[in-house]
């Protein structure tokens, strides 16, 4: 998800319903995958599968794997959004590259999530910051194919959408921010613990890189242990400010520095009910903007 500043909501309904009437097949256009596209996909999947997820991935996440049938060849979308509506009832739509804040939320919240359907490079195997089908789909819909966690994914997006309808742009700008951080440090780059204290993956953003999965679990990784309490575990992630590299950007080049870990799935279920109290009480406390600015 982007954290740009959000399109209102009147503009993100056009945009949404301008998304959906893109047929999939006619973006996707498989026939045309070439012989270096297949090769990607075959490899990344192979990479991923054998050396990457077993023993770091939620099982849970490899359940999808198989609910989706994934296999080495680059799948078609519009099979991948018929399979995940018989299952969670979500489908998938055509977009390219990142997304507004509010489009995305308000898709999602009506059961819809976006994906594109190029493919990294052979020389991009090992990552790539702009996300291409390998991370939509060897991640997000891998684990939106999961009933609870993805309604937990669509309640995130709900606390967006309901609590922008009733405040103004500078505040909307805020929330868009902070729902970012969570979503960033839950969704994308997330880890868990099981009943045993392994430490396992399941976010999409790290499940979708062999080189990150595997280095999210070594020792020597930095982890922070989200608390118990769920609304001091939301207050801890979205307050936090982003990680800056050396040019004062954070493009989440060579990885992330660090980790925050969820005290299993019902936790991170506890800390998304949380959100929007966490949320409200924020905004309220938000200093107003100037007269005349």
């Amino acid at each position: 998800m982007d954290n740009r500043n959000p399109y209102t909501l009147e503009a993100a309904e056009a945009n949404l319903a301008q998304l959906l009437a893109t047929d999939l097949d006619d973006k996707q256009q498989y026939d045309t995958y070439t012989t270096d596209d297949m090769y990607t996909w075959s490899t990344v999947f192979s990479n991923l599968y054998h050396r990457a997820w077993p023993g770091r991935a939620h099982p849970e996440f490899l359940n999808g794997i198989d609910r989706l049938r994934l296999m080495y060849h680059v799948p078609k979308v519009s099979a991948l959004s018929k399979r995940l509506k018989e299952l969670v009832g979500c489908q998938l739509y055509f977009v390219e590259g990142h997304t507004d804040p509010t489009t995305y939320l308000l898709s999602i919240a009506r059961n819809y999530f976006p994906v594109t359907v190029w493919l990294r490079k052979p020389v991009q195997i090992g990552y790539i910051e702009e996300p291409d089908m390998v991370h939509e789909v060897l991640g997000h819909a891998v684990m939106l194919s999961n009933k609870l966690y993805f309604e937990h994914h669509r309640r995130i997006a709900r606390v967006f959408i309901d609590i922008m309808a009733e405040e103004p742009m500078h505040k909307v700008e805020l929330l868009a921010e902070w729902i970012a951080r969570f979503y960033w440090r839950t969704i994308e780059f997330g880890l868990t613990r099981n009943d045993s204290g392994q430490i396992l993956v399941y976010g999409v953003g790290i499940l979708s890189s062999a080189e990150e999965t595997i280095r999210s679990v070594e020792e020597g990784a930095q982890h922070v242990y989200l608390p118990d309490d769920p609304h001091e575990a939301c207050r801890m992630l979205i307050e936090e400010p982003y990680e800056l590299d050396e040019s004062g950007n954070y493009t989440g080049m060579g990885g992330m520095r660090t980790y925050y870990v969820v005290n299993g799935f019902h936790h991170f279920h506890t800390m998304v009910n949380a959100l929007k109290s966490v949320v409200t009480e924020k905004l309220a406390q938000a200093e107003p903007v100037p007269a005349g600015e």
